[in-house]
């Protein structure tokens, strides 16, 4: 039985996905919380397999934020995500501090089911709709990707800069210079077609692959 916690700042929406929830074998749903301190206080006191959390819960915290005060506490919990982003730095940094599925509130009720099965088998997942968008965003940059290879140690410098090392950290990463630094980010920028280090993330994450799957793949 997987027991679930949601967290939602919408009544009408909260009511909605407590009854989709009752109509599905295996789920059952502990608690339903409004607000970012009463959660806390039943993710203490109530054994909670997975929290549907509602990204304006705290409106005091980014998605970024909210994720991470909540994951250091509760490192083990799966947490489902309903927010509006679609920025492909946010999505990548949510995923790295261990959020397991990000959905918009739109989403449908087999895939929304879908989601949580995925998710509950150890897999990220990403709404069917946001993944096609990005898709449709990345295909030139796929292709611009073939034109302008990177070297080895460029893509080094590339994971270093998107991880947000300074040009020093990465020098004493590589045990390089930082001049040396320099001309690779610069070579970087001009391979890439980009203007400035959020540039060059953007098209790390593009090019080496969304950090959520859709349809639960691995």
């Amino acid at each position: 039985m997987i027991k679930i916690t949601i967290a939602e700042t919408q009544p009408v929406y909260a009511e909605g996905l407590s009854k989709m929830l009752s109509t599905v074998t295996g789920l059952h749903l502990n608690s339903l919380t409004t607000g970012y301190q009463e959660l806390l206080k039943t993710l203490q006191n109530e054994a909670t397999d997975l929290l549907l959390l509602d990204a304006e819960l705290n409106t005091n915290f980014s998605e970024l934020l909210l994720i991470r005060q909540i994951k250091k506490e509760f490192p083990q919990l799966k947490i489902i995500l309903f927010g509006r982003i679609t920025c492909l730095s946010i999505l990548f940094k949510l995923r790295k501090m261990g959020l397991d599925a990000y959905l918009y509130k739109d989403v449908s009720c087999q895939e929304f089911v879908q989601a949580i099965l995925a998710v509950m088998n150890g897999h990220a997942y990403l709404q069917e709709s946001i993944s096609k968008a990005l898709n449709c965003f990345g295909n030139s940059v796929y292709s611009k990707a073939k034109k302008n290879a990177i070297t080895k140690r460029e893509q080094e410098i590339l994971e270093l800069i998107v991880d947000e090392y300074t040009n020093q950290e990465i020098a004493q990463q590589l045990y390089i210079s930082i001049p040396t630094v320099e001309t690779h980010r610069k070579n970087l920028l001009l391979k890439m077609g980009v203007k400035n280090t959020a540039g060059l993330v953007r098209e790390a994450i593009l090019r080496q692959g969304y950090p959520f799957t859709p349809h639960g793949k691995p």
